[in-house]
Formats: C-alpha cells, structure tokens, sequence
C-alpha cells in the first residue's frame, strides 16, 4: 500500500502489527515532513521492536534537512549528494544485461552495519549504496538511491532488483497460488496450519486434567449396546427364562451406567482453574546505539538501560463452567495489554471456519485503563473449557554489565566476552551469530561472564534448528512433527527463528500471525542473540472470580477460587551489539 497522505500514517506502533516491511522514500520530502512527532515514534518503536524498514534516500537531500527522526534512521551520517555514471556493479548483482541510466544517490558515512554494495561515482569516490544494518531488534535497509526516479522506472529489471532488496522479507508472505489452500489440506486433520496454532495445541494439554478420548466414548458406547442388547437377551431369556424381566434389567443397567459415569466425571474433572503459560522476552541491550561498539574495555559490573519486551501466550482451563477476571502482572506494575488469542487456519473453532463455536457463552468487557493496563471481566468458560489469551509490553530494565562481542576478520566468528546481564541465572544458554551457533555451558549465573575465544568453535544453526546430523557419510534431519503436542521449548525455539530453520519447508506451517517473533533476520546483521530459560516468570497470569476484584469475597459463603500454575515456561532473548571487522 502507498501513501497519499500523513493523515493515513498511524500514530500507534500497534496499528503497524500487519505490515511486512516498510518503505520510506526520500522521493517525496513533502509527505516525509508532514509526518507529525507522534507518526515518527510509532514508527521508530515498531522497527525498534522488531520490524523491517527500507530506506531509498536519493539525491533531494536539501529538502530533507530538518528531518531528526530520519536521521536517526540512517546507518550514517549524510556527507553530501553523489552521481552514478557507471553502475555495472548494479547491474552485475541483479544479473541483468539491460543497462541501467545514470542517477543520483546520497554519499555517506557509514557508522554501523554491513556494506552489500559498494558503488563508484563521478568524482571517483566510493559510494556505499546498499547497507544492512539493525535498528533496536528491528532489520534496516539502507539504500543510496531513490528506486523510484525515472533511472529506476525505466529500467526493465527494477523487479530483479526489488528480489533482491526484500527477499529476507518474502518468507512471511504466501507468494505462490494456492499455497494456503495446500497447507491446509495437509493440516486440516490438526484444526490449524500456522505455529501459532500448534502452540495453542500444546499449551491445552494440563497435566492431572484427564482427557477422554473418542475411542474410549466409542468403546463406552459399544458396551452399553451390548450390555442392554445381546447380554440382557442371554440373561433374561436364556437364562432366567423370564421375558419380561428384560426391561427391568435394562433399565437398572443404564442407571448404574449413569451413576457410573457421573462418579467417574467427579473424579476426573479437577474444581480448580488450572493455568498454562509460555513467555518470551526480548531485550535490547543497548537500545539507544547507533554506532558501533567502542572496543576500549569497560567495567563489567557497569549498570546500563535496556528495553525488555515481553510476549505471552495463556490458557485458562475450568472444570465447572465459570465467569472470571484475568489480568497479567509484571513485577515493577508496567501496564501489560491482554486479549483474546484467536485459532488461524479453518479448522474446528479456527478465525477462517464457517462454523460457530461461541454461541451461548456470556459476553465480557475488555477494560483499557488510562496507564494501557487491560483487563478481563466476566469472561465464561464452560464446564471442562479453555479460555485462550496473549499479552504484551515493554518495560526499561538496568542491565548489569556489557558483552564485548567482536567479530573476527575474514571467518565470520565471534571473540570477546559475552555477559549475563540479568540480575538471574540464564539456563540452558545459546549463542547465536549469522549462520553460527555457541554451545555454553548449561547456566550463566547472574552478571557472569563467558570467554568466546579464537579457538571457540561454533556450529551451524542448521544443527540446532534442524536437528541435522551425519550418519555414516550421510546427512539426515530430524523430521518435524507439527501434531506433537509435547516439545514446547523446542517449538517455541522454532518460531523464534523460523527463517532461520528453513520455514515452511521444515515445518509444513507458516508463521504468519506472530512475525516479530521471528529473529532470523536480525542474526545476519550486527547483532548477536543470547538465547535461554529463566527459571522464574517474568509476568503472572492473575484470575479471579468475575467480581471478586471489586467486591471481595470476605464474608461471602463462594469458597475461594483454587488456581494452579501447571506450565511457566519462560525464554528470553538478549540483542547483543557486535564491533564489526575493520574494513580493508
């Protein structure tokens, strides 16, 4: 979609939750300097918090003067405007033989990031035109020129070049025909055909809460037919040799079959709440850098600002039918926004089925206070139901001392020291670089450090993700089961780098309802990700009985509300900026 107008911009970083990637052109100065403060913050936290932006600047840099929040947005600072007389590198990359015309572009001076492609101009002067850098946990495109001058318009394989310039970006997007009709035909027997749908499946299973299944209620009901058929008749006809007494019996066994029954359901059902979560939490350790890292070493007990950024996902199971309040509470009272947490796909209860599975339940009242903390009431649940929900926010966090990461030239490796910057231990902790990842050791405690040497060999990602190994000369991956309902870290290791792990192709779902989860992208910049559990939760799933919270139940003959934690899982992400190789 292309603007006309400031006035269709948002001014909430929430209304940008559908956009794959956005394009600021330096074309039109008019449009980029109506934008009010309020449009450029939004759009700032939405790449800071894990979007993609693409900057086609161009030679107009006179009527961008004043622009503060552009800048902010450059991998540099503007030096002065350039012209391109001789882009065959250009035309090399894109694999074009159609010559492209002279055009203008913007000189600068990188500060961060990588160069992909380095141009020269009239004045012989190296021209970096295309950079890819990080912004927060964001991905940027930086590209020199303006794509859309007549340079560019005119050029038969402009499309070749837009490939290449957002093919990151084209995993989230369903490019070919019918593809969503096939993933849902492969899938439809699970009711879902993203990986937030098989996260919803996985956080439904509560241990203690017994499921019966369709095979028991069918063999349940073969017996009965055969206790009040073929066993009554042998009875009472064979071996009573009294008729009559077949309805008498009958109906005994089927109230013994009831009251059976009935005892059995007063056993299996549990009378508390039983709660499911999953957290993941995001953190930018230094969200306010747009230079690369000094390599002077500094204290590592130095205490500096980092932004947490927290995604929950929780379902709420009722063994009696229920009206109840549900909040989400972080320790330092930050506002937490709660909703409902819909099914994609078609299947049985999904957004896309034609069937409705919501009739006759209660409505309740999504309360938006004025600090942005959300809140449920009088939500229903049915007898032995599941209410689904999802939560975020964002909260300022002092982090204990700073990573001093640094690539090494020529290998694309780390050396350095990476830091536990939390005030608990990091479990199970990962190091993920590009295409690399780091084996550490199973706790980093807190404000340890870690020593990533020359001689600290990593693996490729695909070992990890994928479960790639080499038996007898031969490579195998590990199949991935999208119907198994019991490997929630694993499956929550998947979505956070689902780009990474080859995607639909390895999993047979897409992942397109939670994108920002996704930090594949952000690996192949100037960032390293410090990946691990935490021991205890970051945020709490409150419930209540829906009116509890108002009026109390002191004195009230309702016994209190039982609430059981059964799952907590909680992963965190920690962005770690990288001191780039020296450039030749």
């Amino acid at each position: 979609m292309q603007l006309q107008s400031a006035s269709e911009l948002p001014r909430s970083q929430t209304a940008y939750s559908s956009c794959d990637l956005l394009l600021i052109s330096g074309g039109d100065p008019d449009l980029l300097h109506s934008l009010e403060a309020q449009q450029w913050s939004a759009i700032d936290s939405w790449i800071r918090r894990g979007g993609a932006c693409l900057v086609s600047l161009g030679d107009q840099l006179a009527e961008l003067q004043g622009l503060q929040p552009l800048a902010e947005l450059l991998p540099g600072e503007l030096l002065g405007a350039a012209q391109i007389r001789n882009p065959a590198a250009l035309e090399s990359l894109v694999g074009t033989e159609d010559p492209l015309a002279d055009f203008g572009c913007a000189l600068i001076k990188p500060e961060r990031g990588r160069i992909e492609l380095t141009l020269t101009d009239s004045l012989s002067r190296p021209v970096p035109w295309w950079m890819s850098y990080s912004h927060g946990l964001g991905t940027m495109r930086f590209v020199a020129s303006d794509l859309g001058a007549a340079s560019f318009e005119n050029w038969d394989d402009r499309s070749r070049l837009w490939a290449r310039l957002i093919a990151p970006y084209l995993e989230r997007v369903l490019t070919a025909e019918g593809t969503e009709e096939q993933v849902v035909g492969e899938a439809s027997y699970l009711g879902y055909s993203d990986m937030v749908g098989q996260l919803r499946a996985t956080l439904d299973l509560f241990p203690g809460v017994r499921v019966v299944s369709f095979g028991q209620i069918a063999a349940l009901l073969v017996g009965v037919l055969l206790l009040i058929g073929p066993i009554d008749y042998l009875i009472s006809v064979k071996w009573l040799k009294r008729p009559e007494l077949s309805w008498t019996l009958a109906g005994l066994a089927l109230l013994a079959i009831c009251i059976g029954l009935t005892l059995l359901l007063a056993k299996i059902r549990p009378t508390a709440v039983y709660v499911n979560s999953a957290q993941i939490i995001d953190i930018d350790a230094a969200p306010n850098q747009t230079s690369p890292p000094a390599t002077e070493p500094q204290d590592s007990s130095t205490s500096n600002q980092g932004i947490a950024y927290g995604q929950l996902w929780s379902h709420v199971f009722s063994g009696s039918a229920r009206e109840l309040d549900m909040t989400v509470a972080v320790d330092d009272g930050r506002a937490v926004r709660l909703n409902w947490q819909g099914l994609p796909g078609h299947g049985l209860g999904g957004l896309l089925s034609q069937m409705n599975t919501d009739r006759g339940m209660p409505g309740y009242t999504v309360e938006s206070m004025a600090s942005g903390q959300t809140a449920l009431s009088g939500v229903g649940i049915p007898a032995a139901g599941t209410k689904c929900l999802t939560a975020h926010w964002s909260q300022p966090i002092e982090l204990s001392g700073t990573s001093r990461l640094r690539e090494i030239p020529g290998v694309d490796q780390l050396q350095g020291e990476l830091t536990n910057p939390l005030p608990v231990d990091v479990l199970d902790p990962v190091l993920y670089y590009h295409n690399w990842f780091y084996s550490l050791n199973s706790r980093i405690p807190a404000g340890g450090t870690v020593n990533i040497s020359f001689d600290t060999i990593p693996k490729d990602i695909s070992l990890r993700l994928n479960g790639r190994r080499t038996i007898d000369g031969k490579e195998s991956t590990t199949r991935w089961d999208p119907a198994d309902r019991g490997s929630i870290d694993r499956l929550l290791e998947l979505m956070m780098f689902y780009k990474a792990a080859n995607g639909k192709s390895y999993t047979s779902l897409s992942h397109r309802f939670q994108p920002l989860l996704d930090q594949s992208n952000l690996l192949q910049t100037d960032r390293a990700v410090l990946l691990g559990r935490l021991d205890a939760p970051w945020a709490t799933v409150q419930v209540a009985l829906s009116g509890s919270r108002k009026t109390g139940t002191a004195g009230s003959r309702t016994p209190p509300l039982e609430v059981q934690q059964k799952m907590d899982r909680v992963w965190c992400r920690i962005a770690i900026p990288v001191q780039p190789a020296p450039r030749k």
